[in-house]
């Protein structure tokens, strides 16, 4: 009696819910997203979300998979047998759809792979929802239930609380980011490290940093280039690399600053003002890592303004992956600047 009366509480069911959801939507967004071409970014992710969100949702409703009342066996049963039938709806509709408009079908091999890889992963999330639900619905557990209870309220306050400070920084430098033509004049451009590939060139981020920063220098907005990025062997020697991108653009090798010993961003923003006695800087990057870095150079006293070097042909899976490694990178960056440093 007292199961079936906490089960009628949406709170479980909700919380079954949402992570169902989260895990279909990560699931969508990893395997079955694809760049179409020419480039549809909102084609892609629908033809990838909603079939198998829909299908999902329906199988769910219709084979009652959401009742955590259920014995173990017949719960994790009927999990499968939801995921199947998404799946396979999913894809049937995606290259359905796919083969229309392209007049050809590609399979991905992994497919089947990536399908048992789901599987997998829905079984241990609804598994531990399972143990989860149990614990807290016995009566003989009450005292464990607060803490259980306390200890979601505890993860869902600091989920709440890591993007706190990516918001504040995206608020209160969002007007100091300027185009290339807007951009105000200062003595020095600092440009950010991106990662080198394999053969020694610069990664597409990397590349169109330079590439808007030389563009300043010849527009005569700065005077000179700082490149800070990593540049030991096992980094590739990234800001060797960058260098001779420059000079490749045209900036001539006096005009050059190099530290290679930028080994993160706020370790670039401390040594641009402690070791090379700079002031005033634009920095250039992405938007999605302007924010955090003018954060992080103004905490260390310098005058900032930002110019966004974004590439239009960048892949939106990327884009969607750097901007949601800004929030926790953002809160890191807060934790280090106002509490490690002090």
């Amino acid at each position: 009696m007292f199961i079936k009366m906490r089960s009628s509480k949406p709170l479980t069911i909700t919380l079954l819910w949402l992570g169902d959801l989260l895990l279909l939507v990560t699931y969508a967004f990893e395997f079955e997203y694809f760049d179409s071409n020419p480039r549809r970014p909102a084609f892609d992710l629908i033809i990838a979300f909603l079939p198998l969100i829909t299908a999902w949702c329906l199988a769910v409703i219709a084979l009652h998979a959401n009742k955590p009342t259920l014995s173990w066996w017949i719960f994790l049963k009927r999990s499968a047998l939801c995921w199947s039938i998404a799946i396979i709806t999913s894809y049937t509709i995606q290259y359905t759809i796919f083969w229309i408009s392209m007049r050809r079908i590609h399979l991905p091999l992994p497919v089947l792979i990536d399908g048992l890889g789901g599987l997998a992963v829905l079984i241990i999330w609804r598994s531990g929802y399972k143990i989860f639900y149990d614990l807290v619905t016995l009566p003989r557990f009450a005292p464990f239930k607060k803490v259980v209870w306390g200890g979601l309220a505890f993860v869902v306050i600091i989920l709440i609380a890591i993007p706190i400070p990516w918001l504040y920084n995206l608020i209160k430098f969002s007007t100091r980011i300027y185009s290339i033509e807007a951009a105000p004049q200062r003595p020095v451009v600092l440009v950010l490290g991106a990662g080198v590939w394999a053969n020694g060139t610069p990664s597409s981020l990397l590349e169109e940093r330079i590439r808007v920063a030389s563009s300043l220098y010849h527009l005569g907005k700065v005077g000179k280039l700082l490149l800070t990025a990593d540049n030991r062997p096992a980094a590739r020697q990234e800001t060797d690399a960058m260098r001779q991108l420059a000079l490749n653009l045209g900036v001539p090798e006096s005009d050059l600053i190099l530290d290679p010993a930028g080994f993160s961003t706020s370790a670039s923003c401390q040594r641009a003002g402690s070791v090379y006695q700079i002031t005033s800087v634009l920095i250039v990057s992405q938007s999605f890592q302007l924010p955090r870095a003018l954060s992080l150079c103004d905490s260390f006293g310098l005058e900032v303004a930002g110019v966004s070097s974004d590439k239009a042909s960048e892949h939106l899976k990327s884009l969607i992956f750097w901007h949601l490694r800004e929030i926790p990178a953002a809160f890191l960056a807060w934790y280090q600047v106002n509490l490690q440093m002090k």
